[in-house]
């Protein structure tokens, strides 16, 4: 089964720098893919977080906030009641964003 199949080498690029982080700063995440998503999974209580969505030219990160909890933020029309919300990351000057979000939705989780 292909991985990712909807990602670019510039988006896998951006994905790599963000999961890298991520595993600097919370060293028990679990990193998982899938045809079409990626996930970040807590070791307690072992569920997804935060899940990404890398396209060709950007990564919806999907977390587990309201729309309201922060400006960047834009619901996600999504029927997962678990991840009302979603950011874009569409340029390198994001990803320090992104990364906030996850740790925090990381910290949310606990």
């Amino acid at each position: 089964m292909d991985k990712l199949i909807t990602s670019s080498p510039l988006s896998r690029g951006w994905l790599n720098q963000i999961i890298s982080e991520v595993k600097k700063r919370i060293s028990s995440v679990r990193y998982e893919e899938s045809k079409h998503y990626a996930v970040l999974k807590s070791s307690a209580p072992g569920r997804a977080f935060v899940q990404l969505n890398p396209q060709p030219n950007q990564i919806r990160l999907f977390t587990p906030f309201d729309p309201s909890y922060d400006t960047v933020l834009k619901p996600s029309h999504s029927s997962w009641k678990r991840y009302p919300s979603v950011f874009v990351i569409k340029a390198e000057d994001t990803i320090d964003k992104a990364i906030d979000l996850i740790i925090r939705s990381y910290e949310e989780d606990r």
